[in-house]
C-alpha cells in the first residue's frame, strides 16, 4: 500500500465509525449521531437507541436506485 493510499483510509476513517467504536462512544456519553439508513420496518424491529431513520432508498436520488 502507497502513502497515498494509507492516508485515503486514514482520512476516511475519520468520519466512520464501526460498532465497537459506536459503543464506547456511547458508553462514554461521547456526542454522537447514529444515522440508520435501513427500512422503516427493519429500523421498527430494532435499531440503536437515539438513532434516526433516514432510509437510502428515500434519500439516495433515482438515477442510482437498484445501482449495484
Amino acid at each position: 500500500m502507497t502513502i497515498e493510499q494509507m492516508a485515503h483510509y486514514q482520512s476516511k476513517l475519520a468520519f466512520e465509525l464501526d460498532s465497537w467504536d459506536l459503543h464506547f462512544a456511547i458508553s462514554n456519553s461521547e456526542a454522537v449521531v447514529v444515522v440508520d439508513g435501513r427500512s422503516e420496518a427493519a429500523f421498527a424491529k430494532e435499531h440503536v437507541p437515539g438513532a434516526i431513520n433516514l432510509p437510502h432508498r428515500g434519500i439516495c436520488t433515482p438515477q442510482y436506485r437498484g445501482a449495484g
